[in-house]
Order: C-alpha cells, then sequence, then structure tokens
C-alpha cells in the first residue's frame, strides 16, 4: 500500500506529495532515538534525498534522481 492510499489523513496528505517511490515512515509515536528502515524500495537504490513533514513527525525518503 502507498502513502496515499492509507487511511490515516496525515500519511495520505504527505504520500500525495511525493513520486510512487518515495517510502514514508510515521515518527509520531516515537520518543527516542530510533532506527528507520525507510530505504526498501526497488527503486531507492543507495543515494535518497530525505524530507520532513506534519511537524517533522513523518520522514520521507525520495530518490536522489526521481
Amino acid at each position: 500500500m502507498t502513502a496515499r492510499a492509507s487511511a490515516d489523513p496525515v500519511l495520505a496528505r504527505v504520500g500525495a506529495r511525493l513520486p510512487d517511490s518515495a517510502t514514508v515512515a510515521g515518527l509520531r509515536g516515537v520518543t527516542r532515538r530510533t532506527y528507520v528502515p525507510v530505504i526498501n524500495h526497488p527503486d531507492m537504490r543507495l543515494d535518497a534525498a530525505f524530507q520532513r513533514f506534519h511537524r517533522g513527525r513523518i520522514l520521507a525518503a525520495v530518490p536522489w534522481d526521481v
């Protein structure tokens, strides 16, 4: 499922602004340092640009060459 098809309205709004090859991680419940395995898409390769949304609580990884 893509973020834009999510039942979560925040993820759906963020997903609508990103390409299909982006990976999105919700950090709203995180209170400490955490590992985010976001680069898990066949189009991602190794390079990604990271963007934060929703006051920093949503992290998106977008392939660098998109």
